[in-house]
């Protein structure tokens, strides 16, 4: 399972997702997912939450989050376990690559319909092509 310091909390999604026009570095669309890349929020962290409790443990780094509407998968088992296979995904990308991933990028994956009925080694060949093709980390 992915560490949680590499998740994208509830208080980084709203900060990024409030500002997602502006910081909206590269929108890549495939058959399984849409992955969103976002700037880290690091300017507008310290301008709006001055004196917010939680500015303390947020940590800017790399980090990644995947977000499933209820309306894309009805059951919150299918739910759960697309989340867990693209956590398990992007874990095993990062042991196996030893780059040096820039710090200012947040990554958002939306997952479709398509994305639970295909085999995991499948879903992983994908994303990892996504990841090296489009030379997110350099």
């Amino acid at each position: 399972m992915l560490k949680a310091k590499l998740k994208l909390s509830k208080l980084d999604l709203d900060l990024i997702l409030k500002q997602r026009k502006t910081r909206l570095l590269k929108n890549i669309q495939t058959q399984y997912f849409d992955l969103k890349i976002f700037q880290n929020p690091e300017t507008i962290i310290k301008k709006e939450l001055k004196n917010d409790f939680r500015i303390n443990n947020f940590i800017t780094s790399f980090k990644s989050s995947i977000i499933i509407s209820k309306k894309t998968f009805k059951k919150s088992v299918e739910r759960n376990k697309v989340r867990r296979r693209f956590y398990s995904i992007i874990e095993k990308y990062l042991q196996n690559n030893t780059k040096n991933f820039s710090e200012n990028l947040n990554l958002i994956f939306y997952p479709k319909k398509d994305s639970l009925n295909i085999k995991f080694s499948v879903l992983q060949q994908e994303v990892y092509n996504v990841l090296e093709s489009k030379n997110i980390f350099e």
